[in-house]
């Protein structure tokens, strides 16, 4: 039989542990993010990546650049990105 002390230590640990385990098994929802070069201009999108920003929020942020905006027209109609800076 668990002794009382024992118990107790291993609710407090279990209620400690929760917000991380819950955290980290959150799910995590992919985004694409189309822009047109890796310029200056677009610099927020990698550095909120490259901050958690994303993470945070529960997404993958992936930054795919297009080259040209009738592209990132195309992918953002036929949905294979999320979000498009033109």
């Amino acid at each position: 039989m668990l002794s009382l002390k024992l118990l107790r230590t291993v609710l407090v640990a279990v209620f400690l542990l929760q917000p991380i385990t819950a955290g980290e098994l959150r799910a995590q929802t992919e985004i694409k993010i189309g822009i047109i070069s890796p310029t200056f201009g677009h610099a927020p999108f990698y550095i909120a990546r490259e901050k958690g920003f994303f993470k945070k929020e529960g997404l993958v942020g992936e930054v795919i650049v297009m080259n040209r905006d009738d592209l990132i027209l195309q992918a953002l109609v036929s949905e294979s990105i999320q979000f498009g800076n033109i």
